[in-house]
């Protein structure tokens, strides 16, 4: 059994009283799987947040990196990520769509490109 695409998010005003309860609910959900044999896997863990376009001073500054801890793996860093790839949707912590739009065009060509190989090949 494992866990797919799951994410944990919170809302508040400070950005560190939201953080820490997201890594409060992480450390609950980890001490849970381990109850039930399972565990998280610290290089698929990703942190990202989302803010106002305002002051990083007026919600509390920018958070850089948070500590989880696993009752198997031990306690973990967790550096913040500027993009993050959800239900293959690429998400930019600005919500800029640039980067989602370019990979996907990207994509569509190759795939482009090899239907027309094949169909050249018959």
């Amino acid at each position: 059994m494992y866990v797919d695409h799951s994410a944990i998010t919170a809302t508040h005003v400070l950005a560190r009283a939201s953080t820490n309860l997201v890594v409060s609910s992480f450390n609950e959900i980890a001490r849970w799987l381990h109850r039930n044999r399972l565990c998280t896997d610290p290089d698929k863990t990703e942190f990202i947040t989302f803010s106002p376009f305002c002051s990083p001073d007026l919600y509390g500054g920018t958070i850089t990196e948070i500590a989880l801890t696993d009752p198997i793996t031990g306690r973990y860093p967790v550096k913040r990520s500027n993009l993050i790839w959800y239900l293959s949707v690429f998400i930019h912590h600005k919500f800029d769509w640039s980067h989602h739009i370019t990979i996907m065009a990207n994509r569509a060509c190759s795939t482009t490109c090899a239907l027309n190989l094949l169909g050249n090949s018959v």
